[in-house]
């Protein structure tokens, strides 16, 4: 009686197929012949042949982006944080670094030259005293005469320009004692229009927002630190300001209208 058999089947890439199948028909063999000789090597060995063993090896699991920079700053030095003496929070260092940060920002912004202002980015309180004729309107008329004289450059940044758009209106109406039937928002639009013409808008981009961010501590307003931030990159000598909170916070960079006077020498 002859021995009994079983089939074998299995899948495997066509090409694969067909560079094996060629290999075996310059020897005289098949598929078959080889699948048998495989088979025979196991039982009488009772391990994988050498060709075998490197490819059976279980492959190292890939490491997940969140593995990946786990003491990424060791081991992209080859080391290990056992290598290092243990460390405390990154808190305290990163606000050391902060502080240093915002020492570099304040002396770049604090460049005087002959003692007097030659870049101003002016605040929206002061733009609003000038075009409603209130509060510091005489310092800020000279000051736009001034621009307009082409002895000093005014700058606004583009957070003023949408405030004093919209609180102009409102103070107007505030005023509007004898009651007058008029739309404000053309005065609005007419005092934008001129702010362009005397002055020009400062950068506010992504960069300028997360210098804002980084600015909190010092001053918790975001719209302040939006215009210190906007002035920084602006490269202004000065931000002119009757913001009381931005004077007492930041008085190596916010001056009044009439100290901005007083630094360029025009104030009696």
């Amino acid at each position: 009686m002859g021995t009994a058999t079983v089939q074998l089947n299995t899948r495997i890439d066509p090409m694969l197929k067909a560079g094996g199948d060629a290999v075996l028909t310059r020897n005289g063999l098949g598929a078959s012949d080889a699948i048998r000789a495989l088979w025979a090597y196991l039982v009488e060995h009772q391990t994988l042949p050498g060709f075998m063993v490197a490819d059976k090896r279980e492959a190292p699991r890939a490491e997940s982006l969140a593995e990946q920079g786990c003491g990424l700053a060791f081991s992209s030095l080859g080391l290990s944080a056992s290598d290092f003496a243990p460390g405390g929070s990154s808190a305290e260092d990163w606000d050391a670094v902060r502080d240093d940060m915002y020492d570099a920002m304040i002396a770049d912004i604090e460049r005087i030259a002959d003692d007097r202002a030659k870049r101003l980015l002016v605040d929206t309180n002061v733009w609003l005293d000038y075009y409603l004729q209130e509060g510091a309107f005489d310092e800020a008329k000279r000051l736009v005469e001034l621009a307009e004289a082409g002895k000093i450059d005014l700058l606004y940044a583009p957070t003023t320009a949408k405030d004093v758009f919209y609180i102009l209106p409102r103070r107007l109406a505030r005023r509007n004692a004898n009651g007058i039937s008029v739309s404000f928002a053309s005065a609005s639009w007419a005092c934008i229009e001129h702010m362009m013409q005397v002055a020009t808008a400062s950068p506010l981009s992504l960069a300028e927002c997360e210098m804002a961010r980084m600015l909190g501590k010092r001053m918790p307003d975001l719209e302040d630190n939006l215009i210190i931030a906007s002035g920084e990159t602006a490269d202004v000598d000065y931000v002119v300001t009757s913001d009381r909170r931005m004077l007492e916070a930041m008085p190596e960079v916010c001056l009044t209208p009439a100290r901005a006077l007083e630094m360029i020498g025009i104030l009696d």
